[in-house]
């Protein structure tokens, strides 16, 4: 069967639709995973010598979370989990507490 030239042009304008379409809808997925997943916490922990303030947010930038831990008199101690687009909200918690504790670890 002989195609037309009207019918190759529908073909291709079909295939470049759909390719578009699917392109679009990857690039909106892409944004609004990117918008919507956030990470935002703060704490405190008091021992004997000083009281602690950990707080934990996502660099927008990029997939990471900084975790800021300092103290009175301490400078401020800064460390990234790295990817953190890829763990739960509780993996990061717990990498966050992670970090937390061995920092303090090493301040006492």
């Amino acid at each position: 069967m002989y195609m037309t030239l009207e019918d190759r042009f529908k073909f291709l304008f079909g295939i470049i639709l759909i390719a578009a379409l699917f392109s679009g809808y990857t690039l909106i997925m892409l944004e609004i995973d990117n918008k919507y997943w956030d990470y935002n916490t703060s704490y405190s922990v008091n021992t004997s010598n000083k009281i602690y303030n950990i707080k934990a947010k996502r660099i927008p930038e990029t997939s990471d979370v900084e975790v800021i831990v300092s103290a009175n008199g301490l400078k401020e101690k800064k460390s990234k989990i790295y990817k953190a687009n890829r763990k739960s909200s509780e993996e990061i918690t717990q990498q966050v507490i992670s970090i937390a504790n061995s920092t303090i670890a090493k301040c006492n």
